[in-house]
């Protein structure tokens, strides 16, 4: 009798939790989404994905058009399997996926995303990333004074348009890892690939 009562009132605690979370659960509103196939509970839509992908996502948007939602696993993701949808994606609205989503990782060890490799897109993502832009200007600039210095001819520009230049600045800069290399000179951080 005693395990009869325990059981009812279970029953009872778990129906009111149920109502109370119907009644007061908000709902989200519907979003449009594009069309696809009906995700399995845990795994998402990953059977479908074969040990071919590519074949698998062309016969995918054969029948649910050329822009469709999967979901892998939790994570819903939207294939674009057109050139014209890709261009949508990557050109047109490229400014509404250019953020990543916010984990926690981020959050602690960067100082709430004051890190480059976790700051969302934005202009402290842009301020934060010129540093390392600012890498390829220095690698023109040291580069043209080595040829100065070295050929006794300034072979391309430093301010950037290779139009004008008699060589490219990759060029340059195989020939210039040759001559170190004939000369003895290893450079570190490449290897001899003669």
């Amino acid at each position: 009798m005693e395990n009869l009562w325990a059981l009812l009132a279970l029953v009872y605690a778990a129906l009111l939790t149920f109502l109370i979370s119907k009644l007061f659960y908000k709902r989200r509103p519907e979003r449009k989404l594009p069309p696809g196939p009906k995700p399995w509970p845990i795994i998402g839509n990953l059977n479908l994905v074969g040990s071919v992908p590519h074949q698998s996502l062309h016969l995918l948007a054969q029948k649910y058009g050329e822009i469709m939602q999967l979901k892998f696993g939790k994570f819903p993701v939207v294939v674009a399997s057109s050139p014209e949808m890709a261009k949508q994606f990557l050109k047109v609205h490229d400014m509404a996926f250019a953020a990543r989503p916010a984990l926690a990782a981020g959050k602690y060890t960067s100082y709430n995303y004051m890190d480059m490799a976790w700051a969302p897109y934005g202009p402290f993502w842009r301020q934060a990333r010129k540093p390392v832009v600012l890498r390829d200007h220095l690698c023109r600039h040291t580069l043209s004074t080595i040829s100065r210095m070295v050929l006794g001819r300034k072979y391309f520009s430093e301010s950037g348009d290779d139009k004008s230049s008699i060589v490219k600045l990759d060029e340059l800069q195989a020939m210039m890892d040759e001559w170190f290399l004939l000369n003895g000179c290893s450079i570190s951080g490449t290897g001899y690939h003669g």
